[in-house]
């Protein structure tokens, strides 16, 4: 079902909806290009959900966590690693989204709480700078036993486009799952400022 999903959300997109829109008369007017661009924002961020919440199933399958009652994850802002200007915010609410709904096996820690340490660490909420040390200083003040650290990367030799994501035990530092995937055939970060007012 999840293939089928893809192979059909897939084939939309790169067949510009002709498939199932009929094809105008005459040129789009602004409204109309606007409803386009929204649907096809809501195509792209679904097929990335339904990626992320394959491969954090397949994660929790197959990772050995010790029997914690109560297993807490920081997850942190994304580092963009890019110059365009991406929808880290909404790419990060996924993640929480996924993480939310394996009930009983993590504790997400609340950004109320993550703004309380940033404070006591005199950095400043509006703070964009997003580095792995940083996020593992705030998950070891938070008491998170995991944190998920995300970045995207810009290959420009063959212009594509990728998204990681690694779960990393904060007491030991180390990468216990790590997921890369390519993201700029499947979705158009890039963000349009009259879509997002």
């Amino acid at each position: 079902m999840y293939i089928l999903f893809i192979f059909l959300i897939t084939f939309i997109l790169k067949n510009n909806y002709n498939t199932f829109l009929i094809k105008p008369q005459k040129k789009l007017n602004i409204s109309q290009k606007k409803s386009i661009l929204v649907l096809k924002k809501y195509i792209e961020f679904s097929i990335l959900e339904h990626t992320l919440k394959y491969q954090v199933n397949n994660m929790i399958k197959n990772v050995a966590f010790p029997l914690l009652k109560n297993k807490t994850l920081y997850i942190c802002d994304i580092q963009n690693n890019t110059n365009n200007n991406l929808n880290v915010i909404k790419t990060k609410n996924i993640l929480i989204k996924i993480f939310n709904q394996k009930h009983g096996m993590f504790s997400i820690i609340q950004n109320k709480n993550i703004q309380k340490i940033k404070k006591k660490l005199n950095i400043s909420p509006k703070d964009t700078l997003v580095n792995c040390n940083k996020a593992l200083l705030i998950s070891k003040k938070a008491h998170a036993n995991y944190l998920l650290f995300s970045s995207t990367k810009y290959q420009p030799s063959n212009k594509k486009l990728f998204l990681e994501i690694q779960l990393i035990d904060v007491t030991t530092g180390e990468i216990i799952w790590t997921f890369n995937t390519l993201i700029k055939t499947i979705l158009r970060y890039v963000t349009h400022k009259s879509i997002l007012k």
